[in-house]
C-alpha cells in the first residue's frame, strides 16, 4: 500500500531542498494553464445563436491550443521528476527540462497518439455510464509513463500493451489513487481562487507525489510479474 503521509512528506522535503529547480520546472505548465483558462473567456453579448457560436469558436480553439501546450510542459516536468527520483537526472537547467518531452520527436508523437487512444477508450466507456469512464481513467493513468519507460529502454511496446499494462498495474490501486487525488483538492481550490499563485507550490508538490506513486505501483507490479 502506498503510504500517502510518508510519501507526501518526502515530496515536501525534496521540494523544500530543491525549491528553485521544481518551481521553475513547473512554471511553463502553470503559465500555459492560467492563460488557457483565463485569456479566452468569452461572454456572448447576443441571443443570436449563430453570433454566439462565432464568438465562442475562437475562444474554444485558443483554450484547446493552450491545454495542449500545458500538457506538453506537464509531460516534460513530470518525466523529469520521475528521472530525478530515480537518480537518472540532476537539478540543473529546470526551464530547459520543462521542454524536454519534445526533444525526442519519436517518443513525443507516439505519446500524442497514445493519449488520443486513451481519450477515445475512456469516452467509449463513459457512454456506457459515467462511473465506468471514471474507473477507466484511473486504470489507464500510468500508460504514458509505462510507454515512455519501454521506449527509452529500447524495448518499445505497442499502445495497447501500454494501456493493458497500466490497467493491470492499477488493479487493486484505483481507489488508492483516487484517494490520493482527493488529498490535493484543497490545493487545487486554493490555486483557483488565487489565480494560480498557489500553483507555484501546489503543482510541483503534486507532480513529485504522483511521480513517486508511479514508481511505487510500477515496483509493485514488477514484483508480482517476476
Amino acid at each position: 500500500m502506498f503510504d500517502r503521509f510518508e510519501e507526501k512528506n518526502a515530496a515536501k522535503k525534496l521540494l523544500h531542498y530543491q525549491q528553485r529547480f521544481f518551481f521553475v520546472l513547473f512554471i511553463p505548465f502553470l503559465i500555459a494553464t492560467i492563460v488557457g483558462s483565463v485569456a479566452f473567456q468569452v461572454t456572448p453579448d447576443t441571443d443570436n445563436i449563430n453570433t454566439v457560436f462565432q464568438q465562442l469558436y475562437p475562444a474554444l480553439f485558443g483554450t484547446i491550443i493552450f491545454e495542449i501546450i500545458a500538457g506538453i510542459f506537464y509531460w516534460g516536468a513530470f518525466a523529469t521528476a520521475i528521472d530525478v527520483l530515480r537518480g537518472n537526472n540532476d537539478f540543473n537547467n529546470p526551464l530547459r527540462k520543462s521542454f524536454s518531452f519534445i526533444d525526442n520527436q519519436g517518443l513525443f508523437w507516439h505519446t500524442v497518439v497514445l493519449v488520443i487512444i486513451i481519450k477515445v477508450f475512456t469516452f467509449l466507456w463513459t457512454l456506457l455510464f459515467f462511473i465506468p469512464g471514471i474507473i477507466k481513467t484511473f486504470s489507464y493513468s500510468q500508460a504514458i509513463w509505462i510507454y515512455r519507460d519501454a521506449y527509452l529502454s529500447g524495448n518499445k511496446i505497442s499502445y495497447l500493451e501500454a494501456i493493458t499494462q497500466s490497467r493491470r498495474m492499477m488493479n487493486h490501486h484505483k481507489l488508492e489513487y483516487f484517494v490520493l487525488q482527493l488529498t490535493f483538492v484543497g490545493w487545487m481550490i486554493l490555486t483557483e481562487i488565487t489565480a494560480g499563485i498557489v500553483g507555484i507550490y501546489a503543482f510541483p508538490y503534486m507532480g513529485i507525489t504522483y511521480a513517486k506513486y508511479y514508481l511505487f505501483v510500477k515496483g509493485e507490479y514488477e514484483k508480482v510479474s517476476q
